[in-house]
């Protein structure tokens, strides 16, 4: 949905991001330990309005953000096959 404008699920054309808005802070906030917050991340929002299906990701800045990367692999768990 990202990188095409296509509903991963649908494949309806219908696909609108928050992304053009910049950051505003919608779901910015990760969790350390104890709940505790340790860094705000942007979350791009992707969503299909035909079928309701949506995907989030980080924003690129935070992801070439190298100190903010590290705490998410110091605080959560990697997901392996």
């Amino acid at each position: 949905m990202k990188l095409t404008g296509k509903c991963t699920k649908c494949t309806s054309e219908e696909v609108y991001s928050n992304r053009p808005e910049g950051p505003r802070g919608e779901r910015a906030v990760m969790a350390g330990p104890g709940g505790s917050i340790s860094t705000r991340l942007f979350i791009e929002v992707y969503t299909c309005l035909e079928c309701g299906y949506f995907e989030e990701y980080i924003s690129n800045k935070d992801l070439r953000n190298e100190k903010k990367i590290s705490k998410i692999k110091s605080n959560w768990q990697r997901v392996k096959s």
